[in-house]
């Protein structure tokens, strides 16, 4: 299957969106006070300049808003995510968030629309929805504030995340065996080895190779999968068919033709892919 060993961002992905259930409550618990807020600024406004329409009108507004949000929250971190992945240039996420913003918005509207046309009848009211035009108007300045909003937040954790992950491997040395071992098998044979002790890994086949200073291991696993495994021990993918520890890295070196060599503690020399060059300067400070 094409792609098997390389550029699958799914194991990433899915490490980076193991957000903390507690997290999930507060995020929630935002979303419904700021609801509540809406609903009870505008229904005091409705009073105070004479309107006739019940509390229960602005709740249900903004109640569908904010559960509409909050179920394209998921989308949006997998989105913002995948963008953040991408080693190009600021063209290209600056693209991916404006169409996120149009997605976003056409989804919010026409979700809270569908879910106001549902719930109104329930309890004895008619609802109407407003021009398709008119609520793009109306709501993509506000969407824009959401989004871009969540989509930073989503960033900041990210870091946070990754620094939170990075600082115990940081401390431990290689020396203290404290890092989890890995168990490679072949056959009857099992070895174990600590992630400390790999300086590359290179996928070959439906194997992938690891390779210390002493020797080389086959291992039956995708890239993508070790990719994941190996993360919080400082792995930094370089190439589509590479990874590199980044504490074995001693010198990294362009090529003429836009790629560059890393030269790692054993003196060995692997080459990386100029796609990854952001993401491993930046792994590597």
């Amino acid at each position: 299957m094409a792609g098997t060993n390389g550029d699958s961002d799914y194991p990433h992905l899915a490490a980076e969106m193991r957000v903390p259930g507690l997290l999930w409550w507060a995020y929630a618990g935002c979303l419904l006070l700021v609801g509540a807020v809406g609903a009870t600024s505008y229904w005091m406004d409705a009073v105070r300049y004479g309107r006739d329409a019940p509390f229960a009108t602005f709740a249900i507004n903004e109640a569908t808003s904010v559960v509409i949000i909050f179920a394209l929250t998921w989308p949006l971190v997998a989105w913002t995510l995948w963008l953040a992945r991408r080693q190009s240039v600021w063209v290209v996420p600056a693209i991916g968030h404006l169409c996120g913003v149009v997605v976003f918005d056409i989804l919010h509207i026409l979700g809270m629309n569908g879910l106001r046309l549902v719930i109104f009848p329930l309890i004895g009211q008619t609802y109407r929805m407003p021009p398709f035009l008119d609520c793009v108007a109306y709501e993509l300045r506000k969407d824009m504030l959401v989004y871009g909003g969540m989509a930073a937040g989503i960033l900041v954790l990210r870091r946070l995340f990754q620094r939170s992950r990075r600082a115990p491997d940081r401390a431990a040395s290689p020396a203290s065996g404290n890092s989890p071992r890995i168990e490679i098998r072949d056959g009857a044979q099992r070895t174990w080895i600590v992630p400390e002790e790999i300086l590359w890994v290179e996928a070959a086949g439906n194997y992938v190779e690891l390779h210390t200073a002493e020797r080389s291991l086959l291992w039956r696993r995708t890239l993508s999968a070790v990719e994941a495994e190996l993360a919080p021990s400082r792995f930094q993918r370089i190439h589509r068919s590479r990874l590199v520890n980044l504490r074995h890295v001693k010198a990294a070196a362009n090529n003429d033709n836009g790629d560059f060599a890393i030269t790692l503690s054993n003196g060995v020399v692997v080459s990386g892919a100029r796609r990854w060059r952001a993401a491993f300067d930046q792994a590597a400070r």
